[in-house]
């Protein structure tokens, strides 16, 4: 897939970065040029990834370990993106992950819903509060999120 769109000169911090649908997102906005500050728990994955698009696209890639659902963590990796960016951090990408409980959406209990809050929404939510003041003190920014729930 090829955007049609040129990111070259901004850099766009994603969090939850290295699977699934996520992951495709992530390799096409470095395919368009953006640099990358990439947000995940798993290590070994993010590495991974990180040295693929490196070489793939000779992308500027940060990857930054940490759980999106660990509130300072999490606002630790975003500190640490603006740092290393600066004013050409414009992008946030809040992509964490997938939501599957094992049922269809309308037999979840309750305890199924406050999973995905804490694991899904919340993190999203604290990823834009905490990009926020760096987007308004630079003049402006872009938030793309998305969201899944799958069951077969």
């Amino acid at each position: 897939m090829t955007l049609a769109i040129d990111l070259t000169g901004r850099a766009i911090l994603c969090v939850g970065a290295t699977k699934g649908i996520a992951r495709a997102c992530v390799e096409s906005m470095a395919q368009a040029g953006a640099a990358l500050a990439l947000v995940s728990r798993d290590t070994g994955t993010l590495e991974r990834l990180g040295a693929e698009l490196r070489e793939k696209y000779r992308s500027d890639i940060m990857t930054i370990v940490a759980d999106a659902t660990d509130d300072s963590a999490l606002k630790a990796a975003i500190a640490s993106s603006i740092a290393h960016y600066g004013n050409t951090l414009s992008g946030l990408a809040p992509l964490v992950g997938s939501w599957n409980r094992g049922a269809p959406l309308h037999e979840l209990t309750d305890e199924d819903w406050l999973f995905g809050y804490e694991r899904i929404l919340l993190p999203v939510v604290r990823s834009c509060r905490y990009v926020l003041p760096h987007f308004v003190q630079r003049g402006g920014g872009s938030i793309v999120t998305l969201g899944a729930y799958s069951y077969a």
